[in-house]
């Protein structure tokens, strides 16, 4: 986990409380830095904790060996006409040194889930090609749920669960014929 996570209080995972989801809303409304800082206590203790509960739980279920992140919630406007300061959705990223990863995001429109492999590296790629014979760039099961009493519990956690387990088919393949990324050999070495 990222050394922000790791100096947290193990806390079990619950779901996310009411407040986090009408912390959303009133982003939505007011995406604003002082919408943020007034509220910023929900989010730091309703939004982020919760999944880093979460995540806790899920790197004990699925191994030490992944590399677990956090997504900032402020959006980089550098090069965006988009000027909103905040992203609306709290996005994580589980992965392994294998072909595929976990991202969550929740939201006041629910909780996201994807399996698989967004963007793979070239090397990756090409053995993908070679099994399939297409021309995409990523592979990916999700499941999008919408916000009900559930999302308050730890059956936020199950329904991950389940999607994960759904998704060992396609995990299976992906770590089977595409495997993890080999950087290339570089010349003289």
């Amino acid at each position: 986990m990222t050394a922000q996570t790791k100096t947290a209080v193990r806390v079990r995972f619950e779901g996310w409380p009411k407040p986090a989801l009408q912390f959303f809303r009133g982003l939505k409304r007011d995406n604003s830095k002082a919408f943020f800082e007034a509220h910023r206590s929900v989010y730091e203790e309703q939004v982020r904790q919760p999944m880093e509960a979460l995540l806790s739980e899920l790197e004990r279920d699925l191994g030490s060996d992944l590399e677990v992140k956090i997504f900032r919630l402020n959006r980089d406007l550098r090069f965006s006409p988009d000027k909103r300061p905040y992203k609306e959705h709290l996005g994580a990223y589980l992965s392994s040194s294998r072909a595929g990863g976990l991202y969550l995001q929740v939201s006041d429109d629910g909780l996201y889930v994807a399996i698989g492999t967004h963007e793979m590296a070239a090397d990756q790629l090409t053995r993908f090609r070679d099994a399939v014979l297409l021309r995409c760039k990523g592979l990916m099961t999700g499941r999008n749920w919408k916000p009900g009493p559930w999302l308050q519990s730890a059956e936020a956690k199950e329904r991950i669960q389940d999607a994960i387990k759904a998704s060992k088919p396609l995990t299976g393949w992906l770590d089977a014929h595409v495997g993890p990324s080999r950087p290339p050999a570089r010349p003289g070495r």
